[in-house]
């Protein structure tokens, strides 16, 4: 996908929303703005959803600026802050500009970027909360022979505390897992392990209201996540379409029911000229303001767990480290 700063990034969507309501609830460490747009006043937003909370997943922020285009949307009154972490956005880099991740801040509250988060809490009351991230082509389900293009988790709220929507956000995740199942049959589709961590902040949330974090991943045919951009668009759409009684009535069986996620799988492995093998990991690096994909030769050899793609090479083994030309090899599976 291509790159967008954070400056450009919520021009467009000033742009694209000029009728919706904007609200600066914060400033990153170096200042910059952090909005969320809405169409109704906070306190009748129904869905609240961020993105870019880690500079460097940019699915969500692609998939919700493909959401706010869509001509049938506008069922649900929606609050939006597209990028909650314009410094490591600009940077693209997981964390933000004193090397803090955004999501484990729920409970110290140090860095600006999580402070202008919970400063929505008070304001909004949402039937629906959803945290988008992206995670790393390694994951698939337990049993799988394919990434997880999608992972659901229902995040879990303090146990100690009475009063969460742990139930409700599991028969949301029920429904989603239903809809990616029948609309893409043949992508992964897994769950994260539901333990409460209280300093993340789906787990924060989920005492407030019913909240989603959805990780998303690559698909075999596309790397870069566009398909898997254009794919979670389509299911916020549905979100917004979707009665609430319709979203709310499922049990939490079929999201309890989908394998769990493990990070065993490589991106690539390699058979060299000499006999030996490699692993390979797919990279996304910002130089020169472009995104620039490379795949990086890593330590150790070739390992059973499988990998997403096979190739074989005439070339002697690369050092660790080194960028691996794909043209020099020929793909066997």
């Amino acid at each position: 996908m291509n790159y967008l700063s954070s400056s450009r990034r919520v021009k467009l969507w000033q742009s694209l929303l000029p009728h919706w309501q904007q609200s600066v609830i914060g400033h990153s460490e170096l200042g910059q703005a952090i909005i969320a747009f809405h169409q109704a006043p906070l306190d009748q937003c129904e869905v609240l959803a961020w993105s870019l909370m880690h500079g460097n997943e940019t699915t969500g922020a692609e998939a919700l600026t493909a959401l706010i285009q869509q001509p049938q949307f506008g069922h649900k009154s929606w609050c939006i802050v597209p990028v909650l972490n314009p410094d490591g956005a600009d940077a693209f880099t997981r964390l933000n500009h004193l090397g803090k991740d955004v999501n484990r801040d729920a409970i110290r509250s140090e860095t600006k970027e999580g402070q202008a988060l919970l400063s929505l809490m008070p304001r909004i009351q949402p039937k629906l909360v959803l945290n988008l991230h992206d995670q790393r082509s390694c994951f698939r389900g337990i049993g799988s022979d394919r990434p997880a293009t999608f992972s659901l988790l229902a995040p879990c709220s303090n146990p100690k505390q009475k009063g969460g929507f742990d139930l409700e956000a599991s028969k949301v995740a029920s429904w989603m897992a239903n809809w990616i199942s029948q609309q893409y049959p043949h992508w992964g589709l897994a769950r994260f392990n539901d333990s409460h961590y209280p300093n993340a902040f789906g787990d924060l949330w989920q005492s407030h209201a019913a909240t989603i974090t959805l990780e998303t991943g690559i698909t075999l045919s596309d790397w870069t996540r566009g398909e898997t951009a254009q794919a979670l668009a389509l299911l916020l759409v549905n979100i917004d379409s979707t009665s609430w009684e319709e979203i709310f009535q499922n049990t939490p069986f079929d999201y309890l029911a989908l394998p769990m996620n493990i990070d065993d799988a490589m991106d690539a492995s390699v058979q060299m000229g000499n006999g030996q093998s490699c692993m390979l990991a797919y990279q996304e690096t910002l130089q020169q303001g472009r995104l620039q994909a490379e795949w990086r030769v890593l330590k150790g050899d070739a390992q059973q767990s499988p990998a997403w793609r096979h190739w074989s090479s005439h070339l002697p083994r690369p050092m660790p480290g080194e960028v691996f030309d794909e043209r020099s090899a020929q793909q066997i599976s």
